[in-house]
């Protein structure tokens, strides 16, 4: 069974927001999953890895079942010309997912919505990533969090994931790991705040403070913002 486990997930605990989980086996995957989800297949898919197509079946299964408890049943979430997806008039979103799970989160009547789930890095790839994804006071700040390098270059990147997912909408382009920074983190209350170091739009100066959630456990980090409207 490609699909294992599914159901809404609340852990973030964010207003507005409808957050929808599954569990897959990408080892279980036929492109046919399409037709049998009633989910449209995206262009090229054929060229795509086996991988790639299953994660991505899992992602847009759970975007589905996202829109239909938001009273959206039906929408097909397309893929735009840089591999975005497409949310209905009126809403926004994001999907993310690992080798095993997926999930899509949906809100209406906001500026942007991101989410991102990793698997947390082992104390090798938190060496290496750790210079590209936070700067020195990053690193005080979750070091006085009480988090080791491996959870915390785990959680800046997830969290920076998210924030690139939510002002994508708006910004149109792409921007590094560089243009948010963490400013607070409280890991036992599941809160975190940044702050634009760089303007991405005239409504997005630098300084533009952002904030949101996380979930952080030994094995994956999970991250959410939402952005209201201005």
């Amino acid at each position: 069974m490609f699909i294992e486990y599914e159901d809404l997930d609340n852990n973030l605990n964010l207003p507005g927001l409808e957050l929808y989980r599954c569990r897959y086996r990408a080892d279980q995957y036929t492109p046919d999953l399409f037709a049998h989800f009633r989910l449209a297949q995206p262009p090229g898919l054929q060229s795509w890895a086996v991988k790639r197509q299953a994660e991505f079946l899992a992602g847009r299964y759970c975007a589905a079942r996202a829109l239909a408890r938001a009273g959206q049943a039906g929408h097909q979430v397309a893929v735009g010309p840089n591999r975005e997806p497409l949310w209905p008039p009126g809403w926004r979103g994001a999907i993310t997912h690992t080798q095993q799970h997926a999930l899509a989160a949906v809100a209406a009547s906001v500026e942007g919505v991101g989410i991102d789930l990793e698997a947390m890095m082992d104390t090798r790839q938190a060496a290496e990533f750790a210079p590209l994804i936070l700067n020195a006071s990053e690193l005080a700040l979750g070091r006085a969090a009480g988090l080791d390098l491996p959870p915390l270059v785990s959680l800046c990147f997830s969290l920076k994931e998210s924030i690139f997912k939510a002002l994508y909408p708006q910004v149109g382009r792409y921007f590094g790991f560089e243009a948010a920074e963490l400013v607070s983190l409280d890991p036992a209350a599941g809160s975190w705040s940044a702050r634009l170091t760089a303007p991405l739009t005239a409504r997005l100066p630098a300084g533009f403070p952002l904030s949101g959630r996380l979930q952080l456990n030994a094995t994956s980090v999970l991250t959410g913002v939402v952005l209201a409207q201005q």
